[in-house]
């Protein structure tokens, strides 16, 4: 039970993670119209040709790296969290599936690389 727990998390997050790469993708091409995309666009279209590849290949890195401080962040207040996720018949804490999670998070193999449908930068 705790593996299929564990890959909820996994996904939610990854889903996170293609959605905020995915709307600043759209945010440097001006696809939005909302404020704050409106805002980035002005910012991005600002840089030459050179930035904005380094600023392409850099956001999945920061995106990645939010992910693991916020996972970081959860593992110092564990104890403050009294989370279940309620499976059908069944409820894991999620306390009990957090030590599966970060160790799996930016390896080759790890679940970023495994659900992920955007880019992933190689180091």
């Amino acid at each position: 039970m705790q593996d299929t727990a564990a890959e909820y998390f996994e996904r939610s997050i990854v889903r996170a993670r293609d959605a905020t790469i995915s709307n600043f993708d759209g945010y440097f091409t001006g696809e939005s119209g909302a404020e704050y995309a409106r805002f980035i666009h002005s910012i991005y279209s600002q840089i030459d040709d050179r930035s904005r590849v380094a600023v392409d290949s850099l956001l999945p890195c920061i995106v990645d790296e939010t992910i693991g401080i916020m996972l970081q962040v959860f593992d110092e207040m564990i104890d403050a969290y009294k989370i279940k996720l309620n499976l059908g018949d069944s409820e894991v804490s999620v306390y009990e599936i957090y030590e599966l999670l970060e160790p799996e998070l930016r390896p080759k193999d790890g679940w970023i690389d495994k659900y992920s449908r955007q880019r992933i930068v190689e180091m």
